[in-house]
Order: structure tokens, then sequence, then C-alpha cells
């Protein structure tokens, strides 16, 4: 299983990288956010080849949104 982003990541990196602090809240959303975006980065490289067409990851990624419901 791979580790996920937490709001506490968001903030810690934003503190330490950047400089500025990020709410609780932002952090969190941030945090799910990237998840999601993550998953399916996980999704296409596991069905995906090195040697495909760029832009089928636009299009992979449009698929597994409306393959999903919205939380």
């Amino acid at each position: 299983m791979k580790s996920k982003i937490t709001a506490e990541l968001i903030r810690l990196n934003a503190r330490e990288f950047h400089g500025f602090e990020v709410s609780e809240v932002r952090a969190g959303e941030l945090a799910r956010d990237l998840n999601r975006i993550n998953d399916a980065a996980i999704a296409i490289e596991q069905e995906g080849d090195f040697n495909d067409e760029p832009g089928r990851f636009n299009w992979t990624l449009a698929r597994l949104q409306s393959a999903k419901p919205r939380r």
C-alpha cells in the first residue's frame, strides 16, 4: 500500500519549504485532492505502457473521474 499525503505533511511542507502557513482545513482539502491525483496516476501506471501516447493521460483521468462517485 502506498503512503497517503496527509494534511500535516502539506502544512509542514508549506512552512519549511515555502515560508507560509496553511490552515488545517485547507491542508486537508489539498491532501484529499493530491491523493486523488496520485491514485489516478498509479492506476494509469498499472494499465499503461512507457510508450503510451502522452495525450492518453488526460483521457484516462477523465475516464477514472467519471467511474468514481464524487465525495
